[in-house]
């Protein structure tokens, strides 16, 4: 259980659906002006996009990292723009 609460990826799941869940019940109370029907479309939409949302995050961890390619265009980052 502790390794569950210490990982990042559920972490931002659920940060992200408390603000998304806020977003949704609001937008579709105003549209609707049910508050019924905002608390099912919220809830719905919490329970299957925080799912969605973990198993893309888990998906994206597993990715090898690219390397950084150098470039020309990030060079006026270390010099500063006026002296590239």
């Amino acid at each position: 259980m502790k390794r569950l609460l210490e990982n990042k990826s559920l972490k931002k799941t659920f940060t992200f659906r408390l603000g998304a869940l806020a977003l949704i019940f609001g937008t579709t109370y105003v549209l609707t002006g049910n508050w019924m029907a905002a608390a099912g479309v919220g809830g719905t939409t919490t329970i299957t996009n925080t799912a969605w949302y973990y198993i893309h995050e888990e998906m994206w961890k597993d990715q090898p990292k690219e390397p950084e390619q150098k470039s020309a265009d990030k060079e006026w980052l270390k010099h500063g723009i006026d002296n590239f």
